[in-house]
């Protein structure tokens, strides 16, 4: 038997399953990231000049938001825009409030507090649903990855083959 090759074996599945445990909760805590979505409640914002836009929270809009003058509560229909766009700050794709029309109703709109409440994928959220179906099977792989070498060394080990 050689003595050596034994305990650089060892050393090496020691090594891998050093590396897997240290990457594998990296890896399962961003695919939260990549598949949940988020909302935001009743978040202010000061309306800003007609025809400017506001980075808001998110990349990714997930259905209607609801825009609302925050002093009186008054629902916002038309004149306010929440949509994605690139920012023009940072050159990423952000979910943005846009003023479209000075006025709503017979209030003006300009430096207004309004009230943004809508649902949104965060910065790193997976447009697709295949690829956020595909998130989950990383960490899935990534465990029987970690568990087959450890086994195959086991049974190589109990067989004389290393």
């Amino acid at each position: 038997m050689n003595k050596k090759g034994s305990l650089g074996g060892v050393i090496l599945m020691f090594l891998g399953i050093i590396v897997a445990l240290s990457l594998l909760p990296a890896i399962a805590e961003n695919q939260n990231t990549l598949t949940a979505t988020r909302t935001a409640s009743n978040v202010t914002y000061t309306s800003p000049a007609l025809n400017g836009v506001i980075d808001l929270e998110g990349q990714e809009l997930i259905g209607t938001a609801l825009v609302t003058n925050a002093t009186g509560g008054t629902l916002i229909t038309s004149n306010v825009t929440v949509d994605e766009g690139v920012s023009a700050t940072t050159g990423l794709k952000t979910v943005q409030l846009t003023v479209t029309g000075d006025t709503f109703g017979t209030d003006d709109l300009t430096a207004v507090s309004l009230n943004v409440s809508y649902t949104y994928g965060p910065d790193g959220y997976a447009d697709s649903q295949g690829a956020r179906g595909m998130a989950g099977l990383i960490v899935l792989f990534a465990g029987l990855g970690l568990m087959g070498f450890v086994v195959f060394y086991s049974i190589g080990k109990a067989r004389g083959w290393m």
